[in-house]
């Protein structure tokens, strides 16, 4: 675990980079902001008059380049939220492993479908899954990945798509009007806007993993009561049968937990993964949902998001800023380790 000296340091160094910035952020704020969308505006007032009054093109051209050129001066705002974060998160993953490489997001869908938790149709959605605060690396000789997760999808936007109807409706007199004084062979047909969509996110969550790199079949599944019923979400049928609770609870755990598993519960990888479950995570009031299949584990804490909100609005407060990520995989770290010595024990 990161000592919180060197956590304090950290944050302190930051809350002084986010103070530099924010001066040149709201001088960004005040120039190239209203110019951005003074240029927009005009742009897309232009562009309407054109359909009637071709020869405006020219301003267009003008009105537009100014967008697109202000567009391009960079934010300070994600300058903090981006290349500051990077810089500093890396070194502090690095502190952990040497091996440990942070990525600010990285694609997720494979790893994901991979583990078997969710359902196929649930993860089928998914326009994209997306990893967030990403750590890729090993925790001691076992390779890991360890993120937030989000899952986003399109979906219609009723509201603009009636909109935008309307508006073809609305302008449809003025390219009647052209047509009629306008010698050209050019297309005059209305352009249809069609459907518009929106995209939204619809799970978010902790997922990690860990590859033992052993030769087993071996599977099991352990998932709270409350998500085991949420039939749109998770599955169990890749992890075999429910497991007769009775032995399960001698170990100490909740009945609000369900066990599929080809595995006894007297199985050591088994007690293992319980006991670890039981120390820390339910110990503190969270209940993932754990998969290990074929050597693999696979955890997934939903609702457990947002960590590191780099925002150059709000200041750094000490390493309670960081804390909560770094408890979340030393937590995760005690379950491998936990692991890999009742693997260990089986060799």
């Amino acid at each position: 675990m990161l000592d919180h000296l060197n956590l304090e340091n950290v944050s302190r160094a930051l809350e002084l980079k986010r103070k530099r910035l924010y001066v040149l952020y709201r001088a960004y704020k005040i120039t190239v902001m209203p110019i951005f969308q003074i240029a927009k505006v005009t742009s897309i007032v232009i562009l309407f008059v054109i359909l009637i009054f071709p020869p405006l093109l020219m301003y267009l051209a003008i009105s537009g380049t100014v967008c697109i050129l202000s567009g391009l001066i960079p934010s300070p705002k994600y300058k903090y939220t981006n290349s500051v974060k990077e810089k500093v998160l890396q070194k502090l993953v690095k502190s952990l492993h040497p091996e440990n490489i942070y990525s600010i997001n990285i694609s997720l869908k494979t790893l994901v479908s991979s583990s078997k938790i969710f359902k196929n149709t649930f993860i089928n959605q998914s326009k994209y899954i997306v990893g967030f605060n990403h750590i890729s690396g090993k925790i001691e000789d076992v390779p890991i990945s360890f993120s937030e997760v989000k899952f986003y999808k399109d979906v219609i936007n009723y509201g603009k798509t009636i909109g935008g109807c309307l508006l073809s409706i609305l302008l449809l007199p003025l390219f009647i009007i052209r047509g009629i004084f306008t010698e050209t062979e050019e297309d005059n047909d209305l352009p249809g806007l069609g459907i518009i969509k929106d995209e939204i996110k619809f799970y978010e969550g902790l997922f990690m993993h860990a590859n033992f790199k052993i030769k087993n079949k071996d599977k099991l599944l352990l998932i709270p009561t409350i998500y085991s019923e949420d039939k749109t979400k998770f599955s169990a049928i890749d992890y075999g049968n429910e497991v007769d609770t009775l032995n399960f609870e001698q170990l100490g755990m909740p009945q609000q937990y369900k066990l599929f598993s080809k595995f006894k519960t007297s199985h050591p990888l088994v007690e293992a993964i319980a006991i670890a479950l039981k120390n820390i995570y339910l110990a503190n009031g969270y209940t993932p949902i754990i998969a290990f299949s074929e050597g693999q584990l696979y955890i997934t804490l939903p609702q457990k998001s947002n960590y590191l909100n780099f925002d150059i609005n709000k200041k750094v407060n000490g390493s309670e800023f960081f804390e909560p990520y770094f408890k979340d995989y030393e937590a995760f770290k005690y379950m491998v380790k936990s692991i890999r010595t009742a693997i260990n024990k089986l060799s």
